[in-house]
């Protein structure tokens, strides 16, 4: 039987399905970089495993895996409330960030995005070694092409697009 139906996990199956989507249309978009990478909601009720810091990310980018904090691609968090740096969202994020870079030291960033206010609003968070920035707003309603821009750069494009460093090899 199937788990409750959350946010999260309505997001995470919202995700895919553009990504299937977005295969239907050109079907190379997978086959560039061999990709397999799906959304996951499994960790919104329960912890990253591996760590003495507990979070538990939204949604999660894998490459059909379970979630540990050396295995996340990239990290998507969501709220109904508009976004404010000072909100417990932008907390959250740099703590995960820290996680992730912990865990992924051959990484140059983190990539993680955010989906506010009514999750109308996309913004896209980067952290390396020594901080973060985050970018302006992306209304899904008013930017659907950039909205689908963003999405498709960070779930089809290569490695390096989401802060890995091709020259170290795991």
């Amino acid at each position: 039987m199937a788990g409750p139906s959350t946010t999260e996990v309505n997001f995470g199956s919202f995700f895919n399905t553009i990504s299937s989507a977005l295969l239907l249309k050109d079907p190379n978009l997978a086959h560039k970089h061999n990709l397999t990478r799906k959304w996951s909601a499994a960790n919104s009720t329960r912890p990253v495993r591996g760590e003495e810091i507990a979070r538990k990310p939204d949604l999660t980018l894998l490459d059909d895996l379970e979630a540990r904090w050396d295995t996340i691609k990239a990290v998507c968090e969501l709220t109904a409330s508009p976004y404010l740096p000072s909100q417990t969202i932008a907390k959250s994020l740099d703590s995960k960030a820290y996680l992730l870079l912990k865990h992924q030291p051959w990484r140059h960033f983190a990539l993680f995005i955010s989906l506010c206010n009514g999750y109308r609003d996309l913004r896209v968070h980067l952290y390396d070694h020594s901080g973060g920035v985050v970018s302006p707003c992306t209304n899904i309603d008013k930017e659907p092409d950039k909205y689908l821009h963003i999405f498709s750069c960070i779930v089809f494009g290569n490695l390096e697009c989401i802060g890995f460093d091709s020259t170290i090899s795991i």
